[in-house]
């Protein structure tokens, strides 16, 4: 495992409404835990990080429900009237030296990426995970992608 020397904090951005969805994704079960609880876990179980940040919309009494069982200090703050304000609300609240913003809603993250990305932001000043165009075409050619492109006018 990579080392961070600095403090680490996590912001999940979770204030959004999932209008595209068409329900509450963050609430939804993915077999004994909710979509943003299995979020909270990866970066809770991560060595290097030291306090996690959520950003609420209309959420915020759920949020703090689901964190509750979290081992590593979380506060949970209002998002924005965009994703961009609430990253940067989720931002300002956090106290430590590298901040990772992580969608609440992407709940696979693994502490391998995690672990990655901190240590190059570490090493850069900023860092951001990718996947591998080689790696969504297999997973096309297989059907766990689909081919359509999504529509992301409302942000």
């Amino acid at each position: 495992m990579s080392e961070v020397e600095k403090r680490v904090t996590a912001v999940l951005v979770a204030a959004g409404s999932s209008t595209r969805m068409g329900f509450d994704k963050l609430s939804f079960d993915l077999g004994g835990e909710t979509v943003v609880q299995r979020s909270i876990r990866a970066f809770a179980e991560c060595p290097l990080v030291d306090e996690i940040v959520l950003v609420a919309g209309k959420n915020r009494e759920f949020l703090e429900q689901q964190a509750a069982a979290c081992q590593k200090p979380v506060q949970v703050v209002p998002g924005g009237a965009t994703r961009a304000e609430s990253a940067k609300n989720g931002v300002l609240a956090a106290s430590g030296e590298i901040v990772a913003v992580h969608d609440a809603a992407r709940p696979f993250v693994s502490e391998q990426v995690i672990t990655d990305a901190l240590a190059e932001a570490e090493a850069m000043g900023a860092a951001a995970p990718a996947v591998a165009e080689e790696a969504v075409a297999i997973l096309k050619e297989r059907g766990v992608l689909g081919t359509e492109k999504a529509d992301y006018k409302d942000g």
